[in-house]
């Protein structure tokens, strides 16, 4: 309620203002309003420019015995279609059973990290760990689900690039 009052408080003060100095505080608005509004239209831009990053890694999850190890079953690899070098990525990964919606397996975002250099149009594959088992997956279900049937997706892609 306190809070209600003071943006009553502060539109009054404003509105009187407007009627006594009309042509200042007009012009005060006015450059309000475009700072505001170029602040806006910046965060706007950076938002565009990460989810376009983020939309050029593509990383595929496999689990893959033939490539890797049981310690490490994971076959990720990760292209980078952006048009610089990417230095470093992080991401998640999710582990669905086919046909259903909560996960066997998760991560969280920052869990999955490489700062393998990767220039533009390049490829580089590597084995990784499972992810944890998702806390609300009941150990029945875990135990009789295949790793290898499982479905793999990645969440979350935060791409770093270098300054080319």
């Amino acid at each position: 309620m306190e809070q209600i009052m003071v943006w009553v408080v502060a539109a009054g003060v404003f509105l009187i203002l407007l009627y006594y100095f009309p042509r200042a505080v007009g012009a005060l608005a006015l450059i309000f309003g475009a700072a505001i509004g170029s602040i806006l239209l910046w965060t706007n831009y950076e938002a565009a420019m990460l989810d376009r990053q983020a939309r050029a890694i593509l990383i595929d999850v496999t689990y893959n015995l033939e490539r890797c190890r049981l310690g490490e079953p994971l076959m990720i690899e990760i292209t980078n279609n952006f048009d610089k070098t990417l230095t470093k990525v992080t991401f998640g990964v999710e582990g669905y059973r086919v046909g259903h919606s909560d996960p066997l397996y998760y991560s969280d975002s920052y869990d999955y990290r490489s700062d393998r250099i990767i220039e533009k149009g390049g490829t580089w594959v590597d084995c990784w760990k499972l992810p944890k088992v998702f806390p609300f997956a009941e150990q029945k279900t875990i135990r009789s689900t295949p790793i290898s049937s499982v479905t793999w997706k990645v969440k979350n892609i935060y791409p770093q690039f270098a300054d080319d």
